[in-house]
């Protein structure tokens, strides 16, 4: 993209802008609404002459979005089969509240897990859910 067109487009933005706020100005000036458009974000307006002015974002700010829920943290790992909750199997990937309560159910009827592969006999869990688990978890000494 050219300086012009980097120019251009940047004008567009600020007349579109403009238009935004002045829509904004006029909506707001009714009493019926009772919010001045200096109420919001980056709009300022100068105490003595009234003149509005907006404080646009930086275009070269970094805006990715932010995860929702953070990965769990990986001092919790690995988890030990023998002594883990419902709500802590849940951390591991691809195991649901469902899933634990029969890893949990597994655990009661063998007494204890001996090894790491007899989550392989819990319903739900094949070959491929295994090797994403199988370096999280343990089963104690």
């Amino acid at each position: 993209m050219s300086m012009q067109e980097k120019v251009i487009a940047f004008a567009a933005g600020a007349i579109l802008l403009a238009s935004v706020v002045l829509g904004y100005t006029a909506l707001f000036a009714q009493p019926k609404l009772g919010k001045p458009i200096t109420a919001l974000p980056g709009v300022a307006a100068d105490q003595t002459t009234g003149e509005l002015s907006i404080q646009l974002p930086d275009p070269a700010a970094d805006v990715s979005p932010t995860p929702k829920e953070p990965p769990p943290p990986a001092a919790i790992f690995p988890l030990d089969l023998n002594e883990v909750t419902v709500h802590e199997l849940t951390l591991l990937p691809g195991i649901g509240p469902v899933l634990a309560q029969r890893i949990i159910d597994h655990r009661k009827a063998l007494g204890r897990f001996d090894s790491v592969s007899q989550l392989q006999d819990v319903k739900g869990i094949g070959p491929k859910k295994f090797a994403e688990i199988k370096d999280l978890v343990t089963v104690g000494e």
